[in-house]
């Protein structure tokens, strides 16, 4: 399976600098929901960079996580 880098008219710039890192190397997302401190080092440390790590504390924060997400992701192809 490879990436097709597409950016689309108005596509902003971490659209297509995602694109460009998912065409090369696997992102990790971490999202801390409610989380013990602990465990939210953890999964910061686990997550591909700070931009992909998100902490939610509670339901409308991660409503917001994964808006932000799939914001990023938008006009992401994959293409066999």
């Amino acid at each position: 399976m490879s990436v097709e880098v597409r950016p689309s008219t108005g596509e902003s710039r971490d659209n297509v600098a995602v694109s460009m890192a998912l065409a090369t190397v696997p992102i990790l997302l971490a999202i801390a929901f409610d989380a013990a401190p602990n465990a939210e080092a953890l999964m910061r440390e686990c997550a591909s960079g700070g931009s992909f790590y998100f902490d939610a504390a509670n339901t409308d924060e991660l409503t917001a996580a994964y808006a932000q997400i799939a914001s990023r992701f938008n006009g992401v192809k994959i293409a066999r």
